[in-house]
């Protein structure tokens, strides 16, 4: 996949180097797996457990995120409320949504606000 920086517009890089990841997960095998297969290729990888810290941390300093991965269901906010908040603060970011196969449906919501893709767990390698 080829994503543009939202701050910049420019295309990924050859290198990863430098290309920021944000994985929203409390589910620490999720942080553990998707870090483990993108830090060893060059990627900056960020986890983040909630959906409110994440909007705390993009708020408070802006983003340099270059894609957001996030889970479909928080404690106290919906997916779909997630990426609508974030997307009004920076619409070119890209959000992929990683949702159990039982809430694909649900997650097409998610998709309508602005998520670029959704992934279904348990996440397989070449989906990434």
């Amino acid at each position: 996949m080829q994503f543009n920086h939202p701050n910049e517009g420019a295309s990924m890089p050859d290198s990863a180097k430098n290309f920021n990841i944000v994985l929203v997960d409390a589910d620490t095998e999720v942080q553990d797996l998707i870090t483990a297969f993108f830090k060893p290729k060059g990627f900056n990888v960020t986890c983040i457990p909630d959906a409110e810290a994440a909007l705390a941390a993009c708020l408070s300093t802006g983003t340099n995120w270059d894609v957001l991965l996030t889970d479909f269901h928080f404690p106290n906010m919906s997916g779909v409320e997630f990426t609508t908040r974030i997307k009004g603060h920076f619409p070119n970011l890209p959000i992929i949504l990683i949702t159990p196969p039982e809430l694909v449906e649900t997650a097409v919501d998610v998709v309508k606000v602005g998520a670029y893709d959704v992934l279904v767990k348990p996440i397989q390698f070449p989906q990434l």
